[in-house]
């Protein structure tokens, strides 16, 4: 019996582990895809473009963000 809950304990610590990095890889994976389609990543490194495109970018985020 005892044996039993200690393999639960150890599936769902695994399950959340594995979860967490499977989780974390995709989005990583989606934003790299982001910036690439939208010309983010090039030129002087990730942030290559500065000024008011920048900001156009991040004012269509920031308008949907709550307060």
């Amino acid at each position: 019996m005892v044996g039993s809950v200690a393999w639960g304990y150890v599936r769902i610590m695994a399950g959340t582990i594995v979860g967490g990095s499977l989780g974390f890889y995709v989005m990583h994976r989606l934003e790299l895809s982001y910036k690439k389609k939208n010309g983010e990543i090039g030129g002087m490194g990730i942030h290559s473009d500065h000024g008011r495109d920048n900001l156009r970018r991040w004012s269509r985020f920031l308008r949907y963000a709550p307060p």
